[in-house]
Parts: structure tokens; C-alpha cells; sequence
């Protein structure tokens, strides 16, 4: 009875877990290893599934599927990818796609070293920032650590089934009907409360155009500049639209060097990073058309060195662009590289 019991509320608990996304399963976890490590995976599997845990590893790929679209199928609708790293890693050009593609999507990845050794080349630059878990030597005897630290890790709590209780019937003869009753605690998603929604937009529009008050100098410098410029003279609506097209293209000019200083504070990952930064640059390069928009409509007529300015403001705009992203590239790396000298100290 408590064996059917505890598989019943195992069984419950993944069916709550299943999306029909194309009949494949959100599954808590991927497992990722070569193939000198199968039976140390096969431990691991085990011993999560025992737990409660969702794992998706290729063994389950069916006769006459395609590995590959099984992988990316199946590597898409996982929680966290876990990597038994061990040195063959090092030259596996298929976990090379695989990080690649949990990290395009944001997702956590938890390598677990295996054997005495570090990753090289890209990998080092891929995982020397992540959570490492050591578990060699004799990897093989730590595998149910392993799997309660997997869980602890991803902020799940393993199925355990609480004690039984024994009720007995109304009858005290021998021959009395005695019932189990056993008690599951399962695993339960914490609901998202309003603040937390409110704390996530936030840090969204946070990294949209991520300007502070600091900057402020910066402008009122650049409008001081161009007002005199102008002289003594009024300034008219005209004066007014050269005033904001300067000011944009010196947000666009500071935010090339600053936006990727404050993204790199933030802890963002590169692709995060770019992304965030393209949608800022891309909405004061609009602001800056719009401007000179407004400009042709007030004067009525399109100046002949119009395309010239457009040329020029999306030339430039490509090159701070590309600038900010080797800034962000060699501090992202550099930082990889001390965490990962953090890491192989702490092993």
C-alpha cells in the first residue's frame, strides 16, 4: 500500500507537469554526459526519479526518432540542464550546441564535476561563471547527495512519504481488518505574488535605456554647448529641434560606453546584455529620425544634406554599437575567468 501510494502521488505530481506542447514533457531536468559516463547517468536518473524529479536523458529517445530534433525538442522544454563534466567533455562538439541553446533560452546549468579536471577553451568561457558541484573521487557513491543537491539547488523539495499510520478496525480479534493510510508531501510551485510580478517588470524597464539621474550633467552640458553656439541670439523652434537631435545622439555617444558598464554590474549574460542594448539603441536611433522628421515637416522641405545626417547617424551608431559589445565581451570574460579561478580554488 505505501509503495502504490507514493507511486500514485509521484505520478500525480508529473501529470501536473506535462505540457502539450507537441506531446512532449516539461521535464525538471536534462542530462547532459558522454557516453564513457552512462552508468554513472543512469544512477543519477534513478536517483532523481525516486525523488520526484522529471528527467529527460537519451535513452528515451524512441527507435526511428531523430537524436538531434529529440535533443533540441526535449533540451527546450527542460527546467535546468546538468552536465556530468568529465574530460572528454572538453572535445564534445554536441554539448557545445547544447550550452549554446540553454543559454539563448536563459536557462540554469549546473555542470557536476565528475573526474579531476577543468574545461578548456570554450568551455571555460561557457561555464566557469555556474554553480559547480564536485563529486569525485568515487563519484558513483555520491550519487544520492548528488540528486538532493540538484534539487536544492533548482528550489525543489524531494517527494518524501511521511510515516505510515495504522488504523486499526472496530474488531480486536486477530482476524481484524487493519488499514494504511499513508501521506505524501508533494513538491508545489510557489505561487507568484504581486510585488515579485512588480519586482521582475521593474528590473525589465531598469535595463531598457538604463539611465540614472548622474547622467543629467551630461545633457545640460551638451545643451550649455549648443546654446552657445547659438550666440545671444533667440532661440527659435528650429534652434529647439537641433538642441534635442544633439542631446539624443549624446545619450546614443555616452550610452555606447555607460550601458554596457551598468549591464556588466547587473551580472546580465552577454546575449541578455546585447539584447537589451540593441532595443535601446534602436529607440534613440528612432527618436533621432523622428527628429529630423519633424525638421523636414517644420521646414517644409528636405534638406540636401538630409541623407548625409542619416548616413552618418547610423554609421556611428553601428560602430558604438559594436565598440560597446567588445567592451562588454572582454569584461564578461574577464570576469568569467576569476570566477572560474574562484571555483577550481574552492574544489
Amino acid at each position: 500500500l505505501l509503495q502504490s501510494s507514493t507511486q500514485s502521488a509521484k505520478t500525480g505530481y508529473k501529470v501536473d507537469r506535462v505540457r502539450k506542447q507537441g506531446g512532449h514533457m516539461a521535464y525538471d531536468f536534462f542530462l547532459s554526459y558522454r557516453r564513457a559516463d552512462q552508468a554513472l547517468a543512469k544512477q543519477l536518473v534513478e536517483a532523481l526519479e525516486s525523488r520526484g524529479a522529471t528527467v529527460w536523458w537519451d535513452d528515451k529517445i524512441a527507435a526511428g526518432v531523430d537524436w538531434r530534433d529529440a535533443i533540441v525538442e526535449n533540451l527546450m522544454e527542460a527546467h535546468t540542464l546538468v552536465i556530468l563534466f568529465s574530460e572528454e567533455c572538453n572535445n564534445s562538439k554536441q554539448l557545445k550546441k547544447e550550452l549554446a541553446l540553454a543559454d539563448d533560452m536563459d536557462k540554469d546549468v549546473i555542470p557536476v564535476l565528475v573526474e579531476d579536471t577543468k574545461p578548456k577553451g570554450h568551455f571555460l568561457y561557457e561555464l566557469a561563471s555556474r554553480n559547480w558541484v564536485q563529486i569525485y573521487p568515487n563519484p558513483e557513491n555520491k550519487i544520492n547527495e548528488l540528486a538532493d543537491k540538484l534539487l536544492g539547488m533548482t528550489g525543489k523539495a524531494p517527494i518524501v512519504p511521511a510515516p505510515m499510520q495504522t488504523v486499526a478496525g472496530s474488531d480486536s480479534s486477530p482476524a481484524a481488518v487493519t488499514k494504511t493510510v499513508t501521506k505524501t508531501v508533494t513538491r508545489k510551485k510557489p505561487a507568484s505574488t504581486n510585488s515579485q510580478k512588480q519586482s521582475q517588470s521593474s528590473k525589465k524597464r531598469r535595463n531598457f535605456l538604463p539611465l540614472k539621474w548622474i547622467d543629467l550633467p551630461i545633457f545640460l552640458i551638451l545643451i550649455f554647448v549648443f546654446k552657445q553656439m547659438m550666440g545671444g541670439r533667440r532661440i527659435d523652434f528650429e534652434d529647439m529641434i537641433g538642441i534635442a537631435f544633439y542631446v539624443v545622439c549624446g545619450i546614443a555617444a555616452w550610452g555606447a560606453f555607460v550601458f554596457p558598464v551598468r549591464y556588466f554590474m547587473r551580472g546580465l549574460r552577454l546575449g541578455r546584455a546585447a539584447r537589451y542594448y540593441l532595443a535601446s539603441s534602436l529607440a534613440l536611433y528612432l527618436v533621432v529620425l523622428s527628429i529630423l522628421g519633424v525638421y523636414v515637416l517644420e521646414r517644409g522641405r528636405v534638406p540636401s544634406d538630409l541623407m548625409e545626417i542619416v548616413t552618418f547617424a547610423s554609421i556611428g551608431w553601428v560602430i558604438l554599437g559594436a565598440f560597446a559589445f567588445v567592451i562588454y565581451g572582454v569584461m564578461h570574460f574577464l570576469r568569467s575567468v576569476r570566477a572560474f579561478k574562484s571555483h577550481v580554488e574552492e574544489i
